[in-house]
């Protein structure tokens, strides 16, 4: 092998080392800053959890209205209120995984919904 194709490979590995140390070392002062109670890391942590889970919000509000108001409102009032906080939940959810970084709205990071995740146990 010739040396300057050694030399070239050397060279490719130590700036790839290089540049993964400076990604990990921003990244661990960034989550170290950011890992407050309430601060950019929870929001999308709050945005991930209601877009991968908001589709439970169909069987929820179909059990609570039909523990509340019968059986025959839940297959027509649960379903519609189902439906509207599954869409609700899940573009709020987008809405904070794509502005995780910025405090909105109105300077803070706190949640939009409430509950600010999807409460399964009821």
């Amino acid at each position: 092998m010739d040396c300057r194709v050694c030399f070239l490979y050397n060279q490719f590995m130590m700036r790839t080392y290089i540049g993964l140390l400076m990604g990990l070392a921003i990244g661990v002062t960034a989550s170290a800053a950011w890992a407050d109670e309430s601060g950019p890391m929870r929001k999308l942590g709050r945005g991930a959890a209601n877009i991968a889970y908001g589709m439970w919000e169909l069987p929820i509000q179909i059990v609570e209205v039909r523990n509340r108001d019968g059986a025959v409102a839940a297959t027509t009032l649960g379903v519609i209120k189902g439906l509207s906080a599954v869409f609700q939940r899940t573009f709020v959810g987008l809405y904070e995984v794509l502005t995780f970084p910025f405090p909105q709205p109105m300077g803070s990071y706190e949640p939009i919904i409430t509950p600010e995740f999807v409460n399964l146990r009821k």
